[in-house]
């Protein structure tokens, strides 16, 4: 019997008849094979059970206090995925600007490569991203490590990259939600942190936290509604470890929770909020569960704004990516030469071979169409 309150269950998964699936490509080929619609199921049960019309009533910094210090009780080693953006940042201070601790910030990146050591800062350029670690993400670690204890650990991923691609069959093994080649460094992320290992096997409860993701808000037809987005949920770890059935390797989701739905709900109404009172910008939410939504920078700026009270907004940030399959991020690879690239190319290719175009776009970036959950009434435009 499938225990849902599994810590696997808590990224979601594909229902496809009776078989709950997690990597959204063996969802979909499941679906071809027996004709059942893969339904995501995100948490359904938990979050459909409030009353999302109702905003609570503490604070957003407030319930963000709370949301860390559940976290703290929960385990005994805490880690946090941190990569100096605006949501892992409003983590790290939700817990230290508490006093909660944490026990270790984990970077990560492809750090070895030329594309990352590249002359240029210019924040334009997608391709720089990992360049937040060197000109964000440390330098504000090493500003409160002077208060607050806590060890830092930099992970270069790049060659667990390359060597993830043995032959076309990793579409089977390592995709989740997206087809981008950096799929195998996030997938094995737990494995390669010795120090979860060591207090895994110390009998310790061990979780690493992710900042997945910034609220989603939908206006259709005059009533705002929040949901959820499958391929948000691959920007943490990989999938594989849920694929794997490796429990004992925990991610938890800080704003995406079922265990205080409070933290979206609040998210969602101070956004709502929002919207009514500046009429002239609710063109960012109109319809934004289609595939043709253009508004994302706008709109996830704002959400900084809102969500996040002690964010820089004037931090180096490099331009999000503008792909998700030949990501700006994954270039080195993307452009390199070698045969892990060449089996990654036969994957893809091989995916946009078998798999129905209503689940792949059949552009110049095959991608997977997205999945939401449920949608979520949170009020009215009137």
């Amino acid at each position: 019997m499938i225990d849902l309150n599994s810590h696997l269950y808590n990224k979601g998964f594909y229902q496809v008849g009776d078989e709950k699936i997690f990597s959204k490509f063996q969802a979909i080929m499941a679906s071809q094979k027996t004709g059942h619609f893969p339904e995501w199921n995100f948490n359904n049960e938990t979050f459909g059970l409030h009353d999302w019309t109702v905003e609570p009533t503490e604070s957003l910094w407030e319930i963000y206090r709370q949301r860390a210090q559940q976290i703290r009780d929960q385990y005994d080693y805490v880690i946090l995925l941190y990569s100096g953006g605006s949501d892992s940042t409003n983590i790290l201070q939700a817990f230290l600007f508490n006093n909660i601790p944490i026990d270790e910030a984990f970077c990560f990146g492809s750090f070895s490569t030329d594309q990352h050591r590249s002359a240029t800062t210019d924040s334009v350029a997608t391709e720089n991203m990992s360049r937040e670690i060197d000109t964000v993400a440390l330098p504000y670690l090493n500003q409160l490590a002077k208060d607050h204890k806590f060890k830092v650990t930099v992970h270069d991923y790049t060659s667990d990259i390359v060597n993830g691609y043995k032959d076309a069959d990793w579409i089977w093994s390592e995709v989740g939600t997206r087809l981008y080649p950096s799929n195998p460094g996030k997938n094995r992320l737990f494995e390669n942190s010795a120090t979860a290992k060591a207090q895994l096997d110390a009998g310790k409860k061990v979780c690493f936290i992710s900042g997945i993701d910034k609220p989603r808000i939908i206006l259709k037809d005059g009533v705002f509604y929040f949901a959820f987005l499958d391929y948000f949920t691959s920007n943490g770890s990989g999938q594989k470890t849920l694929m794997d059935g490796k429990d004992w390797f925990v991610e938890e989701l800080f704003y995406w929770t079922p265990d205080m739905p409070k933290l979206v709900i609040k998210q969602a109404h101070l956004m709502m909020r929002y919207f009514k009172e500046y009429p002239e910008k609710r063109y960012l939410v109109e319809r934004a569960d289609l595939g043709s939504w253009k508004h994302r920078h706008e709109y996830f700026e704002l959400t900084k704004a809102l969500m996040y009270p002690y964010w820089n907004r004037s931090a180096y940030q490099a331009v999000k990516p503008t792909k998700q399959t030949f990501i700006e991020l994954d270039n080195w690879f993307i452009n390199s030469d070698g045969k892990a690239r060449q089996y990654w190319l036969e994957g893809v290719k091989e995916v946009q071979r078998i798999v129905d175009p209503y689940w792949l776009s059949q552009d110049h970036d095959p991608r997977f169409t997205g999945s939401w959950s449920k949608f979520y009434q949170i009020g009215t435009v009137t």
